[in-house]
């Protein structure tokens, strides 16, 4: 099962006109260009809504989420994997998010998610915003299969990384933490019958907290006539972070 990681963040600065990040995540945003080029290659890539967040910290990012069918090995089923990636108003690479949907053993029991978070800077929300817009994908998820989901997490830094940012992890993912888990590290989602499921039909998502009433979310629909021409955009996009993200790596 992959973890919830955390790297270390660069400072907030450009050199040279490039984005100045950890190197732990040069390598992280290595394999995601190897792979999200080769999906963009097949064209087996699907898109979803953007979504628009303000961070703790007043930032408002845009977090785009893609998502594919994959085999799964020994299997003749498939699990549908998501990915999101957060950037800012200059489009500079902020974090992104990896899920895997793998579905029931049996028809009394949940799909099973499991997945793997970084980003390049801490302390500013990124993490945390694109967390939210994880759980509204699963929320609508669980609506499209009309089964209940069981994320698991878990912290895959124990070894690494300094109090401060194990009291940072538990604020979020431990228990009685702002995402709900429990102690197991586990988050049940049902489906929400009054989510649109069809999200290759959303163009964006405004996710707006408010106090003591969580998270609401106002969806911009993709216009009919527009579809093929807003897809690709969508893939011109993706393949200009992807070369982002390559040269980033470097």
């Amino acid at each position: 099962m992959e973890s919830e990681n955390f790297f270390p963040g660069g400072q907030e600065a450009q050199t040279r006109g490039r984005q100045f990040i950890a190197e732990d995540y040069k390598k992280h945003l290595d394999r995601e260009a190897r792979e999200l080029g080769q999906l963009l290659k097949d064209e087996k890539i699907n898109f979803g809504p953007t979504y628009r967040v303000i961070t703790s910290q007043g930032e408002e990012i845009e977090i785009r989420s893609v998502f594919f069918e994959k085999q799964i090995v020994l299997s003749e089923e498939t699990a549908r994997e998501y990915r999101l990636f957060a950037q800012d108003s200059t489009r500079n690479l902020l974090g992104n998010r990896r899920l895997a949907v793998y579905p029931p053993v049996n028809e009394g029991s949940p799909s099973i998610v499991v997945g793997e978070i970084a980003t390049a800077y801490r302390g500013k929300g990124i993490a945390s915003a694109m967390e939210l817009a994880a759980n509204d994908l699963l929320q609508r998820e669980a609506k499209r299969t009309n089964h209940e989901i069981l994320w698991k997490v878990e912290n895959n830094n124990l070894m690494r990384t300094n109090v401060e940012e194990q009291k940072r992890w538990q604020s979020m993912y431990g228990e009685n933490g702002a995402l709900g888990f429990d102690k197991k590290g586990e988050k049940r989602i049902g489906p929400v019958t009054d989510l649109n499921s069809e999200i290759e039909g959303i163009e964006s998502i405004l996710l707006t907290r408010e106090k003591d009433r969580g998270v609401s979310s106002s969806e911009t629909l993709v216009d009919a006539d527009d579809a093929e021409s807003i897809r690709a955009q969508r893939m011109d996009s993706m393949r200009r972070l992807t070369e982002d993200m390559k040269e980033l790596s470097i």
